[in-house]
This record gives C-alpha cells, structure tokens and sequence, in this order.
C-alpha cells in the first residue's frame, strides 16, 4: 500500500536580512485505499529536521485527531498513527467528497525562523527617488546561489509596488498597472540569470510622494526553506510521493531613498 506526503512550506521577510517561516505537512491516500483491511494496526512517521546555521523552530504542533507525537531527540518527532481511527477520519472525508481520487489529513503544522538572509531564494534593492510630483523607483533582483533551493530557478515570479494616487505610470521593462498597484512578471530567475533590472516614474495627482515596499511573488515545487524530511517505517505501507512546495508569504523588500543611501 502506498503512502504520499505533502510539505507546504509558505516564508515571509518582515526584517531585513531575517525570515519567518510557516509549514504544514499532510499524508494523503488514494481513494480506493481508504475502505481496504489494513493488517498493521500502527502506521509510524518520522519527521527528520535538517537544521541550518541560525534556523530556529519556534514550535511544532499535532493536529491530527488519530495520531500520537512523541519527541525522540531535539530535533526528531516520532508519530504513530492509529489505524482504525486513520481509516475513520478518511471515511468521514470521503462522505463529504465521494468523487475525490484522494484524500489528504493535515498531521502538523511547524515554524521556523532565521536571522540570516543568507538562505532567502532571491535578494532584491529597491531604491526611491521622490518629490512633490514625481516618484521614480530603480529596483534591482539577483538570484540567491548561497540558498538551500540552490540551482532550482524560480517560475513565474512577480515584483509588485504600490501606485496610490499616481496619476500616469511609466515603467520598464513593460508593466501592468491596474488596481492602484504595479506588477512585474519575470518568467525565470535562475542562477545563470545574472542581476535583473525594474524601473518605474510615476507623475502624482498630489504630493509629496511616498517610497514604497516591492512585494516578491513565487511557487516553488519539489523544494523547502526549513528542510523538513519524513521517514516512514511501516512492513505494510510504502511511500510513494515526497513533495515539497515552497510559496511566498509576505516577502519584501523595504524602500530606500536616495537621501538614505548619501548617509551611509
């Protein structure tokens, strides 16, 4: 019998160069598994914790109903699963969606956090020059070959900057501007990618303008920030899928003025 696994690992950058992140693990089966006798009563899982320099787990927190944790070492948690209680939890998701080829059970959900930016996937400027009538932005992004994820490039990634009370917009590479804000689509940034380049003027229907922060955007499968991995020993169950997913969160880069960058 087989056995997937999902780890969502979802980061954001609050304070430069530190990151938080939240994770969240789930094991999921087909649907034609869910009602086969299982002759082992006891599924074991064992989530393994590869620690880098600085990374910090705030907490890690069960919240599955059929599952027992137990902490084995600082950094290694031992869950067992109880069968008949797994089967009835399946069930229940089963009843309220019977066509789904698979159902998934949230085991537990973690935080972690580092003082480094030295694993943050790709490092972003974001430089402003304001006045009471204009506001020009000149931002630069450059892949991260220092981070865990390291050669995954990142897909279909979007820069976005507020444009609140901006009365015509021009930016380069082209941009779409709607909503009262700009967006930036880069298709890739990879480790051959080299230093990127985003530009932007904005003519204000009053001043003074105000800097402001670029949000990054991204999904990334098959990778993780924290680098949570899982074992599973069981004679009966076999582990079929693995995978990673890392998505933003509020990942920013602060503004700095051009008055700011004369003092340091």
């Amino acid at each position: 019998m087989h056995v997937r696994v999902w780890y969502r690992d979802s980061f954001c950058v609050e304070t430069w160069p530190g990151w938080a992140g939240l994770g969240k693990l789930s094991l999921g089966t087909d649907a034609c598994m869910v009602s086969v006798h299982v002759s082992t009563p006891v599924l074991e899982m064992y989530p393994k914790v590869l620690l880098d320099a600085g990374l910090v787990f705030l907490f890690r927190q069960c919240f599955c109903p059929c599952s027992e944790a137990t902490a084995t070492a600082a950094d290694d948690m031992h869950y067992r699963f109880k069968m008949t209680a797994l089967q009835a939890f399946l069930k229940a998701q089963r009843e309220q969606n019977p066509t789904a080829a698979f159902y998934k059970v949230d085991i537990f959900k973690y935080q972690a956090k580092s003082m480094s930016g030295t694993s943050l996937p790709v490092h972003i400027t974001n430089e402003w020059q304001v006045d009471e009538s204009i506001c020009q932005l000149k931002g630069t992004f450059v892949y991260n070959t220092k981070c865990r994820i390291n050669p995954a490039p990142l897909k279909f990634v979007s820069l976005l900057t507020p444009t609140e009370g901006a009365s015509n917009v021009q930016s380069s590479p082209q941009a779409q501007w709607a909503n009262d804000r700009l967006v930036w689509k880069v298709p890739e940034i990879s480790p051959s990618s080299g230093m990127g380049n985003f530009r932007a003027k904005m003519e204000l229907k009053s001043g003074p303008g105000q800097p402001s922060p670029v949000a990054v955007q991204f999904n990334l499968e098959g990778h993780s920030l924290t680098g949570f991995g899982m074992e599973l020993k069981s004679p009966t169950y076999n582990l079929a899928l693995l995978k990673h997913r890392l998505v933003t969160g509020k990942y920013m880069a602060e503004p700095v003025t051009q008055e700011d960058c004369s003092q340091l």
